[in-house]
């Protein structure tokens, strides 16, 4: 598994900044994202700190053994909306990662809109 091409550059990707952007907005060297998309260097190993902690994840992410997507389910199997919110930990917005408070925010406004909707059904 290449841990560049197959984890981080996808997170870089979705969040569709320019790199110069990007590294400025996490903290890493200029350049450094030329650099490991052209395999001139494998620095990004020692910025998994960083990394993660821009994007809310964990650590582990970047472990070969950790599955790329917690949310692949069976095809049958319905996602509950509220538990992927209080419980995953690598959501984004826009490519931006959702911190506590986002989520918290996320999570009122659904749950009002779902008392509107049930308030207005019942009418």
């Amino acid at each position: 598994m290449d841990i560049y091409n197959d984890k981080i550059k996808p997170l870089f990707q979705k969040t569709g900044l320019p790199d110069y952007e990007l590294e400025e907005k996490i903290g890493l060297p200029r350049s450094s994202i030329y650099k490991w998309e052209k395999n001139i260097s494998k620095s990004y190993k020692k910025y998994y700190p960083e990394i993660s902690s821009f994007f809310n994840l964990s650590m582990d992410y970047f472990s070969e053994n950790v599955q790329k997507n917690k949310l692949n389910t069976e095809a049958d199997e319905p996602l509950e909306l509220l538990d992927i919110l209080k419980n995953e930990e690598s959501l984004m917005f826009n490519g931006v990662p959702l911190s506590d408070s986002d989520r918290e925010s996320i999570i009122a406004a659904i749950t009002m809109a779902k008392q509107i909707i049930d308030k207005s059904r019942n009418q």
